[in-house]
């Protein structure tokens, strides 16, 4: 059952690369996505439900590349 029926991408990374990043939000609470394409095929992964000030932070510390 999804977590909330709706969500919004609020940023994201350019998709043009294997690997991109998507900032969501739903609900008062916000995660990051992350997709990776292969030629095995698309494996899409989304970090915890946070916060949207703590997910902010997680985002600005993924595009510094500070972010583990």
């Amino acid at each position: 059952m999804p977590r909330a029926a709706s969500l919004r991408v609020r940023s994201h990374t350019c998709g043009c690369s294997p690997t991109s990043y998507e900032l969501c939000a739903a609900a008062g609470l916000a995660f990051i996505r992350r997709t990776v394409r292969s030629s095995a095929g698309t494996h899409v992964s989304d970090s915890p439900w946070l916060r949207r000030a703590e997910a902010d932070q997680l985002w600005t510390a993924l595009l510094e590349g500070r972010a583990r």
